[in-house]
């Protein structure tokens, strides 16, 4: 394979201007280290366009007023979903959907039973696909609906409130980020970094613009860069394309929150076969769950918008079954993929090669980069940068660890009063695993120093908070994924790129990343044979039924 080309890393640039712009006071070395710590929440900031720039660096100016608008979503936040609480997750499903169209919720709360007859005017505002959702939901919970839109109603006036003591335009950049939540919690999230650019603003803007300016720069481009090199590897490496398409598919088998209810695709336009104009992904995948009431519990990572499942895998199909990349895979893809050990065994190749990226791009926060340092990390014991090193026998360590870490959870599940270690395991069973065992005794020799994870990538797993929640069964493993008939390759075919902003994106990304070393909580949904567009929530025996639509109304 060709070598991967490098790059200049956007954070030692990033402290090479701080530390040597000739105004190297404290305030700037200490800014400095924070960028350390906190790299991808920088970088995630500088993607987003000049005008929300200038806003977040307005608002860091005002760090006391995004601590109460923080306030104020928390508690909205936790009624809003002790409400939900008492309803199974298809249910919640529901009224979640709702919620993220503007006024939507409102305009149902104030429905009469006279005019909400004339659904096509009540939602002519809105994409078809949400009506039946809307119509189910007024007929079986306008109570709730209600209670939701006045929990709207008093979050907005707080708002308000907090607004008419700042400046005017601090009030219109506070406005300017409010409908970008993924802004607003790294902002709070990294508190002491935003007070600290707001000193620094308040004194010195011009010099705290022209370094957002530059970083801007360097991120997009050493992105942009690490997505050529990924392209380029996948050309060069048939085997890891087929390998990677395979778990795609499997993906979507157990991932299909988003898809479910949300088809982006058509009959005459799936996968190309009559055409090959460029697909993209409808509007209402861009709607967002409003910043007051926080994102469903079900996703195990901060998922404020929805994403069809080929957003997640980085690519889509083609004319002629091609391949068509047009990203790294997501943090949610590679979190699945690195967190379950029959992974590593049904594609060592795949995982040998998310290595291979890694070792060219070890100081990138991507999600590639940042899913193998993490699991390499917590697998520490068997596992080291040495053991990943790629000499021609990486593929085979990667499937005899995911034979070892499947037997290690399955003989766990079965000993629960017994449970043990990697090492213990290793320990035991030495023969079984031999390279594993080397490792093992290799690391329990040298006694290396453990080093943390970096800052946010927690290993304790959250257990979602649901009540009554939905039977989750996990599919059952299916047949080998047979190759396409014709020859998989990457074709370079122009497609409209969904308009969703680079610093969106790289929100998405950071917040994948702060949750991804969580052991996954599998919420996976048995595969069915008829995937239906909508649910039809039984409605109240006083209520009149309302028949779904067929197709995506």
């Amino acid at each position: 394979m060709r070598k991967l080309l490098s790059y200049t890393s956007s954070l030692v640039l990033l402290l090479f201007l701080l530390l040597t712009s000739g105004q190297a006071q404290d305030d700037k070395a200490l800014l400095a280290e924070l960028v350390a710590a906190d790299e991808e929440a920088v970088n995630a900031l500088v993607l987003y366009p000049e005008e929300t720039r200038m806003a977040i660096l307005e608002v860091s100016l005002y760090p006391e007023a995004l601590i109460k608008l923080e306030h104020i979503q928390s508690q909205t936040k936790t009624r809003f979903q002790e409400l939900l609480a008492q309803y199974p997750q298809a249910t919640q499903e529901v009224i979640w959907d709702l919620t993220r169209y503007p006024n939507l919720i409102a305009k149902l709360a104030a429905a009469t039973p006279e005019n909400s007859k004339d659904w096509k005017q009540l939602l002519a505002d809105y994409p078809e696909v949400i009506h039946q959702r809307a119509k189910e939901a007024y007929l079986n919970h306008w109570d709730e609906l209600k209670v939701i839109d006045a929990l709207d109603t008093e979050a907005r006036l707080a708002f308000d409130d907090l607004l008419v003591t700042y400046s005017t335009s601090t009030q219109e950049s506070l406005r300017h980020l409010l409908p970008l939540p993924e802004v607003l919690s790294i902002l709070t999230e990294n508190i002491r970094l935003t007070v600290l650019v707001g000193a620094l603003y308040r004194r010195e803007p011009d010099w705290l613009l022209t370094q957002v300016d530059s970083l801007n720069l360097v991120v997009a481009r050493q992105n942009a860069q690490e997505l050529e090199d990924w392209k380029a590897s996948l050309e060069e490496d048939p085997t890891a394309m087929k390998e990677l398409t395979s778990s795609a598919e499997s993906f979507r088998a157990e991932y299909n929150y988003d898809d479910d209810y949300y088809d982006y695709t058509t009959q005459d336009d799936l996968y190309y076969q009559d055409r090959a104009e460029d697909r993209v992904m409808h509007d209402y995948y861009f709607y967002h769950f409003p910043y007051w009431f926080g994102y469903p519990e079900w996703y195990y990572y901060p998922r404020w918008r929805l994403y069809p499942s080929w957003y997640d895998w980085g690519f889509y199909w083609g004319a002629n079954r091609t391949v068509v990349v047009i990203g790294l895979p997501s943090f949610y893809f590679t979190h699945w993929y690195f967190y379950s050990p029959r992974h590593h065994y049904r594609w060592s190749h795949l995982s040998a090669h998310f290595a291979r990226h890694y070792d060219a791009h070890p100081r990138n926060g991507s999600s590639i980069t940042t899913g193998v340092r993490v699991w390499q990390h917590q697998n520490r014991e068997v596992v080291s940068r040495e053991w990943l090193r790629d000499d021609g026998g990486l593929s085979n360590r990667f499937r005899e660890y995911g034979k070892f870490e499947a037997d290690r959870v399955k003989y766990n599940r079965t000993h629960p009063q017994k449970q043990v270690t990697q090492r213990q395991y290793i320990e035991s069973n030495s023969r079984r695993y031999p390279t594993i065992a080397k490792e093992a005794t290799r690391r329990k020799a040298t006694n290396p120093t453990i080093v943390r994870p970096p800052k946010g990538e927690k290993t304790k797993p959250r257990v979602p908070l649901q009540t009554n929640p939905r039977k989750i069964e996990t599919p059952k493993r299916t047949s080998k994924v047979r190759p396409p008939k014709q020859k998989t390759t990457v074709r370079k075919v122009p497609r409209k790129v969904p308009p969703i902003k680079q610093g969106n994106e790289r929100h998405r990304s950071l917040s994948e990343r702060m949750k991804s070393t969580r052991t996954p909580k599998v919420q996976s949904r048995k595969p069915k044979v008829q995937t239906p567009k909508t649910r039809t929530i039984k409605p109240k025996p006083t209520t009149k039924k309302v028949k779904p639509r067929k197709g995506n109304g």
